[in-house]
């Protein structure tokens, strides 16, 4: 068969049902059978069958990038290889507006109906090509990205009108067949088939083909805090770009950079937000002294700004959104505060250079007792933040909880090495044992109440995202934080949401909130440019953040900042459902279809196959 001959929708059928057997035979000639209808499709149809042709062209798509990779003919990162009339041909794989290099391009996954409880909203939207997932699963990626990275990507056959020559097929299918990604995130449109084409897409699909692959490893981290891989690690979603402001995120206790998929979900729908801010997370043994954990952060936020600063990217740099959702606020309080003596003379009653020390020991002593702020950070929005500790904390849960982290024999045996060299010198909270996170959150502790009197950065602006709930008995508070302990001293704003604690970071009230405070932080960051200009007193006075979309289709955009409106969450549906890639029979209508920005979107259509 030449695939560039006039051929009849039931011929193209019968062809593709010779594929699957193929494919089911274990014969890596399917792949080139569903090339065939791939291109066969690809050109522009009579109304009458549009239809089923896309729905075959779509379904080839989809197999090509099964089967090319079951069989070894598609390598993601570079080329798809077809053999036609016995000469083989390879296809190079074009990408398009990603920031990811060729080397984070491991394996492609096709977007099925998947189901999650952990984001409430799923974005995606139907048009040219079919959506995947990029998956990371070498030890070579891009630096500062966390293992098994995974990322949006849009498929796309483009098909030209060549002069038949049978003699000449695999220059032929070069010349006019291209195969092309594009980042869904940054490229809107592009041309296929001589027009302008709205890109399919499927931006949630990521978070939940990682949240399916997921090991959490949050109950190991705090019961056992020293022997966790990776104690304390600062890592990027994808890889650093210059020109957008990191926004860090910091879970709380018992808890995993999960924690934060439905925010991350929201941010990425947000244009505005996904296009001027990159997202960082640090992820941390829970069960261990948050002091220790803050120097860890500290220490990576200072190596990363040293490794990653250019002239480009140095006001970015400088000006760090930290977002710290309960215990995580305090260790972003502990970037932007200064320590002076004040927390060491709240465990000891001897000047430090007089303490008797190993060399490691007097290390991580002074790295989390005597630190100045972060130069990094200027900006930190607390999250049901216990400032003032909590009850839990003494309560029997909370001493559970605390009798239940395990220090490894060498931190044991370091303790009773401290106390034995230092007698009489520390405080009960101590000498007791290894002091764990939870016994700190204590409001009696005098750790925590040393913090709550430490000087803040003038430069760093803090805003309050308070849990209210109506109590029986007992003050006002979110659950685990009372409203007093939750309220900071110097917050410029404070946001009261009526939930639970653990669940104030996912809320869209808590959504809402974060993106008034980055457009707020964004507009004051311009303002340094300018004389270093005062910052807006109000939140609404920051404006609009501007839109930089990639543009591939050849056609002149009506404006320079294109806007497109975003969809409220009270507008979304939503839907609790359990995680899985695996494709029903009958698939469900899409949650949330993507502002199409008066371009005609083409309806979503099942595709025959599941996931594997």
């Amino acid at each position: 068969m030449h695939l560039f001959r006039a051929c009849c929708l039931e011929e193209i059928e019968q062809l593709y049902a010779e594929a699957l057997q193929l494919e089911i035979a274990c014969c890596d000639t399917s792949v080139d059978k569903f090339f065939e209808v791939a291109v066969l499709t690809a050109s522009d149809a009579s109304s009458t069958d549009e239809a089923r042709r896309d729905y075959l062209h779509r379904s080839a798509l989809v197999k090509l990038v099964t089967a090319g990779q079951e069989f070894g003919r598609l390598c993601p990162s570079s080329h798809l290889t077809v053999v036609m009339d016995g000469q083989a041909c390879n296809l190079p794989i074009q990408r398009q507006g990603f920031v990811w290099s060729s080397i984070d391009f491991d394996r492609l996954e096709p977007v099925g109906n998947y189901r999650t409880n952990a984001v409430e909203h799923k974005y995606r939207s139907a048009g040219a090509g079919i959506p995947l997932v990029v998956s990371n699963t070498d030890d070579i990626r891009s630096p500062y990205v966390n293992d098994q990275a995974s990322f949006s990507a849009t498929l796309v056959m483009d098909v030209g009108h060549p002069q038949v020559d049978n003699n000449h097929m695999p220059a032929e299918l070069a010349d006019n067949v291209s195969l092309t990604l594009y980042d869904p995130l940054r490229v809107r449109r592009a041309k296929v088939g001589g027009k302008p084409r709205v890109l399919a897409k499927d931006l949630t699909a990521p978070i939940a083909f990682r949240l399916k692959n997921r090991r959490s490893s949050a109950l190991d981290a705090f019961i056992q805090p020293g022997q966790v891989e990776g104690e304390g690690r600062l890592f990027m979603l994808e890889p650093f770009q210059p020109d957008k402001i990191p926004v860090v995120l910091i879970h709380g206790l018992l808890s995993d950079p999960f924690t934060w998929v439905q925010m991350i979900n929201e941010l990425r729908m947000n244009e505005r937000m996904r296009q001027n801010f990159q997202v960082w997370v640090f992820e941390y043994p829970t069960g261990q002294p948050f002091v220790l954990n803050a120097s860890r952060l500290r220490s990576g936020l200072h190596d990363f700004a040293e490794q990653l600063s250019t002239p480009e990217s140095q006001r970015q740099l400088e000006n760090i959104v930290l977002v710290g959702h309960s215990m995580g606020g305090l260790i972003a309080k502990l970037q932007v505060t200064e320590s002076g003596d004040r927390l060491w003379y709240s465990i000891a009653n001897r000047p430090f250079d007089e303490v008797q020390l190993a060399e490691r020991g007097r290390r991580e002593f002074r790295d989390a007792f005597f630190f100045e702020p972060s130069p990094q950070v200027s900006r930190v929005v607390y999250i049901g933040t216990p400032h003032y500790g909590s009850n839990y904390a003494r309560r029997l849960i909370g001493r559970i909880g605390s009798a239940l982290v395990r220090p490894t024999p060498e931190q044991q045996q370091e303790h009773e090495q401290l106390l034995a060299w230092n007698p009489g010198v520390f405080s009960e909270e101590v000498t007791r044992r290894i002091p764990t996170s939870i016994e700190m959150l204590d409001p009696r502790s005098q750790l925590l109440q040393a913090m709550a009197l430490l000087p803040t950065s003038e430069r760093v602006q803090s805003h309050s995202i308070i849990g209210e709930r109506w109590c029986l008995f007992g003050p006002p508070s979110d659950g685990v934080v009372p409203v007093a302990s939750a309220r900071e001293l110097h917050a410029s704003t404070e946001r009261y949401i009526s939930g639970k604690h653990g669940d104030l970071n996912k809320g869209p009230g808590a959504v809402e909130e974060v993106q008034r405070i980055l457009e707020l932080h964004y507009a004051w960051v311009q303002t340094q440019s300018q004389n270093e200009a005062t910052l807006p007193n109000s939140l609404e006075s920051s404006g609009s953040l501007p839109l930089r979309w990639l543009d591939l289709s050849g056609e002149e955009p009506t404006s320079p900042l294109e806007e497109v409106p975003s969809p409220t969450p009270a507008a979304v549906e939503a839907r609790h459902i359990d995680a899985s890639f695996e494709q029903p029979a009958a698939r469900e209508l899409p949650d949330q279809q993507l502002p199409s920005n008066r371009e005609s979107e083409e309806p979503e259509r099942d595709l025959p196959l599941v996931v594997r």
